[in-house]
């Protein structure tokens, strides 16, 4: 079955494959970050094929659907660097979240092999590539519109 969408085919080619197979891929495929503030959530959503999101607590929204430029990099940046997370965090995780508390963030690495999530204080983040790639380009894309 194609569904003219790279990520969605690699699922449905994935999902045919024996677990042995795709337990070990580390490939990402995309990353949403969530910040938890006092007054909302914003979250940014990253994917392979060059996209970003940003869905700021105000109800504005970002995107950037591919090209060059800085968001672009910022993207790639941010994609690369998740590769840590999907690394360290052992098995994925499964299951419905509630958003982040305030001054706590979540990040979700879609890989072959599932879903893993880092999450904590945000202070906790600070030095944390991902989340640096992740804030420079949500600054990026809001800055775009």
């Amino acid at each position: 079955m194609r569904a003219d969408n790279p990520i969605v085919d690699y699922w449905f080619e994935e999902a045919a494959k024996p677990a042995s197979e795709t337990q070990q891929r580390t490939d990402v495929y995309s990353v949403i970050l969530e910040v938890g503030l006092d007054v909302g959530v914003d979250v940014l959503a990253a994917f392979a094929g060059g996209r970003a999101r940003f869905l700021s607590h105000t109800g504005d929204i970002s995107m950037w659907e591919g090209g060059d430029g800085p968001a672009a990099r910022l993207i790639a940046e941010t994609l690369e660097h998740a590769k840590t997370i999907a690394q360290t965090v052992a098995e994925p995780h499964s299951g419905r979240l509630t958003a982040p508390e305030d001054g706590t963030i979540r990040i979700s690495v879609f890989t072959g092999a599932g879903v893993h999530r880092a999450h904590g204080p945000i202070d906790g983040f600070n030095d944390h590539p991902v989340f640096n790639a992740a804030v420079d380009m949500m600054n990026e894309l809001e800055g775009e519109n």
